[in-house]
């Protein structure tokens, strides 16, 4: 479990080392380039994959015979890329006739050829990566997934300092991920030794019953965390696109910082509710919400700080933007937690519809307000993903609720909340440096001494004390 945490840390940590360097040596357009065709890359990926790894787990894992299991994940990994492919054909030919037939351009204003060549290499490695990962963790090898890991970080870090200290386009710096992508591909490959096998058209038809339901899902998900890029290059351009990629970065740091959390809860939530009760699943789960809590306001203080004294000028807009993202991203994560009811009695569906109903008016509501009433506020464009962010926790929380029912101190849990959001604004103050690192960590503190006091956790004080003093007994 370490291991594949590590690797996870280190897989989505890897943006912000390269920060720094990418910041001084891009311009904030760059910036913004380089987050749309990330962004390009990660939709056209999610539907030329067709989450065909999700076929692993559910069908492919549960064969007993090791030589029918490696046969079944032989012909998935050659099927999903032929696939993908084809995917990627059609929506190729369909952009064309679109052009053709109303010429009106669609990526030639923001990409060039040779970037489009690269979104297209990236979405078909992306595709068969995800199966040759997947594979290597359902066969529990994970010293090799951390040492692959750990070899693709640092391979694409050095690329892009090399090149943005010695060639700083977009191009370039785009091309170290496809790259590392490729390198990742070549070396699952020998280790998987896989051949050329594929599904039978009945087993097609089967597996992808199952998972285009899951990319469906996926492709509504991606409306408020993605899809609101494009909005923002298209009506505030690309300048406050870039702005927004930085805040986007620091706020992604919340989500990273929780991942032991849910590595270590999420497994066990069910299981706890079975064994030890509502009481106890319900405590667990407020922890998780107060950590989530200390860690978004932390975040929040020590991004402004290091976007202030690290970053060029122009990015500083990107430092007052980050409370409203870590705000975003801190409700996206406690639907994460509170998600326990809906899932426990298989309500999916309901919350597909949550998702979309959610995903469907937020778009609508920016696309009017840029449409009709010529809004073009990046603050009104976030500020919206906020609220909509926030409706969607409450709404799942409820409904979780309504159908589970798990014993929350509401009242103090919406107290907290409510005092971490009054912190959260706070940090759009303009004080000193050195303030805002006070502040990381006297707001956090009060806000953990009082959860404390209203007893929706439990500090493990004495426990803690009587470690000690077993160690210097022992020492």
């Amino acid at each position: 479990m370490l291991l594949y945490g590590f690797a996870l840390l280190l897989i989505k940590g890897g943006s912000l080392l390269t920060l720094p360097f990418t910041a001084h040596y891009l311009s904030i357009t760059q910036i913004g380039q380089l987050e749309l065709l990330a962004t390009t890359t990660v939709l056209f990926a999610l539907i030329a994959s067709l989450a065909m790894h999700e076929n692993l787990y559910r069908f492919v894992a549960t064969i007993e015979q090791d030589d029918e299991r490696q046969y079944a994940a032989n012909a998935l990994y050659i099927s999903a890329i032929l696939m993908a492919f084809l995917v990627i054909l059609s929506l190729s030919l369909l952009l064309l006739f679109y052009q053709w037939a109303f010429n009106v351009s669609v990526f030639e204003h923001y990409f060039t050829p040779l970037q489009r060549l690269l979104i297209v290499a990236s979405i078909l490695l992306e595709s068969a990566l995800a199966i040759s990962l997947a594979w290597l963790r359902l066969q529990g090898r994970a010293e090799l997934f951390f040492k692959l890991s750990l070899v693709s970080v640092v391979t694409q870090v050095s690329l892009i300092i090399w090149i943005v200290h010695y060639y700083p386009t977009v191009t370039a710096v785009f091309s170290a991920g496809v790259f590392t992508a490729l390198l990742q591909c070549i070396l699952l490959h020998i280790q998987h030794r896989f051949q050329i096998r594929w599904l039978s058209f009945r087993q097609l038809k089967h597996y992808l019953r199952y998972c285009l339901p899951i990319v469906g899902s996926s492709l509504v998900a991606f409306g408020l965390n993605g899809g609101e890029r494009w909005i923002v290059a298209e009506s505030a351009g690309l300048d406050m696109l870039g702005q927004y990629a930085i805040a986007l970065k620091f706020a992604l740091a919340v989500g990273i910082l929780l991942q032991p959390f849910h590595m270590w809860w999420m497994p066990k939530r069910f299981e706890c509710w079975k064994d030890k009760g509502p009481q106890q699943t319900a405590k667990n789960s407020q922890g998780g919400m107060v950590y989530a809590c200390i860690i978004s306001l932390s975040v929040a203080w020590l991004a402004k700080w290091f976007v202030t004294l690290y970053l060029p000028a122009e990015y500083h807009l990107a430092a007052s933007l980050v409370a409203l993202c870590c705000t975003a991203m801190l409700f996206k994560e406690f639907v994460e937690i509170v998600n326990i009811g809906l899932l426990k009695q298989k309500k999916t569906q309901a919350l597909l519809l949550i998702n979309l109903v959610v995903t469907s008016l937020t778009l609508m509501v920016l696309l009017t307000a840029i449409l009709v009433f010529n809004w073009h506020s990046i603050w009104f464009i976030i500020s919206t993903i906020c609220v909509a962010q926030i409706v969607r926790f409450f709404w799942v929380w409820g409904l979780s609720q309504k159908i589970a029912v798990l014993p929350y101190q509401t009242a103090s849990l919406c107290f907290l909340i409510g005092l971490n959001s009054l912190f959260l604004i706070s940090t759009f103050a303009d004080i000193a440096p050195s303030l805002m690192v006070l502040f990381a960590v006297i707001q956090p503190v009060f806000l953990l001494f009082i959860a404390e006091r209203l007893q929706l956790l439990t500090l493990p004080i004495h426990e803690l004390r009587g470690a000690i003093d077993q160690w210097r007994a022992g020492k």
